[in-house]
């Protein structure tokens, strides 16, 4: 996943190529988790309607310190950001965000809203806004390196345990054959047992039998 520095250099260069280039690597799950915390931490309300979490612009606005919504629509607009009016949920979507019963044409913006009014918006509380995309950002990467790391464990953990069942069949092949082995798979067995071979099956062993 490309980093928000690579979003900002595209929003910065004015590149549509860039911005939808990070936009379609956004994963939708993690796009709607991180939309509900960030409603949390800033104190707007968000909602789940057809799989995805919004906002309302005009509180999302408000948190990034602008004091008319209109700049913050232009900018969405500007990069193809979709923001569907509250009438096209119905009236359930205007009482779970507690907007006048006859307000159909308030906006609702998603995460990819919220991330471009974060790192290319103009009010005044963007820079704090931004701290903590970046913040977010950089426990996500302490996370996945996390992840990374034990993969990588279970991945030797495996290739361990191939080499001890390998080791095992040779080992029975020794008890059955009652002969020594060679020192290599001598060490093997020590290292995996605390035992050594019992002195006699090199010979079906150098067999590979």
């Amino acid at each position: 996943m490309k980093n928000l520095l690579y979003l900002q250099e595209g929003l910065l260069k004015d590149d549509h190529a860039i911005v939808s280039g990070y936009i379609d690597e956004l994963d939708m799950k993690t796009a709607n988790d991180e939309m509900a915390k960030a409603g949390e931490k800033f104190g707007f309300k968000t909602i789940l309607i057809h799989g995805k979490v919004y906002g309302l612009m005009a509180e999302i606005a408000g948190n990034l310190g602008y004091l008319d919504p209109s700049p913050y629509g232009k900018l969405l607009k500007k990069w193809d950001v979709y923001t569907p009016t509250v009438g096209g949920f119905g009236s359930n979507c205007r009482m779970l965000m507690v907007i006048e019963q006859f307000d159909g044409k308030s906006l609702l913006v998603d995460w990819t809203g919220f991330l471009i009014g974060g790192v290319k918006g103009e009010g005044e509380n963007a820079d704090a806004v931004l701290a903590y995309l970046l913040e977010r950002e950089r426990e996500a990467r302490i996370n996945a390196a996390t992840v990374d790391q034990v993969k990588a464990e279970e991945h030797t953990m495996r290739k361990e345990l191939h080499r001890i069942n390998v080791l095992t069949k040779k080992i029975a092949l020794c008890k059955t054959a009652g002969v020594s082995a060679p020192p290599s798979i001598d060490n093997d067995f020590f290292q995996v047992t605390g035992m050594h071979l019992p002195a006699a099956a090199q010979e079906k062993l150098f067999k590979g039998e």
